[in-house]
């Protein structure tokens, strides 16, 4: 839930949930499989994760503002209206407080009234997840480029009040997210002359 929270802040709830439930269903086979879980186990936990992967991308995009087209939506009308701008760092010093709280509530709910489960721990998991995780492989250059330019426009959103307003009062969040957009068609990818996108 955490994971799936995360990448929500960043990517829209539809993507974010599309990318965990291939992990999700992985896991639950891997317990289907598992001599030493009991017949209902699967299904009970198998819907409790699909819920959660559901509910954690919902509560996720509400601690950023690009973390669902609503906050956008919101944030544009609140200026048109009203002339207050709502910035990347004051949705998020409001917004992460709130989804962190959400998520809590969320998992107590569903792990401790919605499903009950008899163990603490499932045999298998664990290991279902470390071998995935092996047979992604290392990062490679192109992703590690993408991850930087990636960083850099958070950091960018995120200082972006207090840092370049100041000497650059016409940027703003818009304007970042097309320059980072525009880099990933200018970075070469390492693969021949190819950039990161085409």
């Amino acid at each position: 839930m955490i994971a799936t929270a995360f990448l929500s802040m960043w990517i829209s709830n539809t993507a974010t949930s599309v990318m965990m439930l291939p992990i999700g269903t992985a896991i639950i086979s891997q317990l289907k499989n598992n001599p030493f879980s009991n017949e209902n186990e699967p299904l009970v936990f198998g819907k409790a994760l699909m819920l959660a992967i559901a509910y954690s991308a919902s509560i996720g995009g509400i601690g950023t503002l690009i973390g669902t087209p609503p906050n956008l939506v919101f944030a544009g009308i609140v200026e048109e209206l009203y002339g207050i701008e709502i910035s990347f760092l004051k949705w998020a010093m409001l917004g992460i407080p709130i989804s962190v709280f959400l998520l809590f509530i969320c998992w107590k709910y569903l792990t401790s009234f919605a499903f009950k489960f008899d163990k603490a721990e499932f045999p298998g998991g664990k290991v279902e997840i470390n071998k995935l995780l092996k047979s992604l492989g290392k990062i490679s250059k192109q992703e590690k480029r993408v991850l930087v330019i990636f960083g850099c426009t958070a950091f960018l959103w995120i200082t972006r009040s207090f840092l370049i307003q100041p000497f650059l009062p016409f940027i703003d969040d818009t304007i970042i997210a097309i320059v980072a957009a525009i880099a990933l068609f200018i970075v070469p990818s390492g693969k021949e002359t190819k950039p990161l996108l085409n």
